[in-house]
């Protein structure tokens, strides 16, 4: 499975500080990318972001990567709607100042 294939990677570098810097240099592109696909949402639904895109990128990668590990691990336990109902709540609302 490739979710466990960039885990592995991630645990990888983690143990190999001096493969850091490339392997950060990727993860922010594609970090981009995804803040990318925010921003153009958030423009065409005219819907305000709760946080600046490359945060939320962040988040959603992070959301993503938990809920899919906890899946894995207990798949009874883990609705399969569950990244769908959170992402909905992370984007529903801008977070007062």
């Amino acid at each position: 499975e490739v979710f466990l294939l960039a885990l592995e990677m991630n645990i990888h570098v983690a143990r190999h500080p001096e493969l850091g810097p490339a392997f950060a240099a990727r993860q922010r592109e594609q970090l981009a990318e995804v803040a990318d696909i925010i921003t153009d949402h958030s423009k065409r639904s005219g819907d305000p972001l709760p946080l600046p895109a490359d945060q939320m990128a962040i988040a959603v990668q992070a959301l993503s990567q938990g809920i899919a590990l906890n899946a894995l691990v207990d798949p009874d336990g883990v609705p399969s709607d569950l990244l769908g109902r959170a992402y909905a709540l992370l984007f529903q609302s801008p977070l007062d100042s």
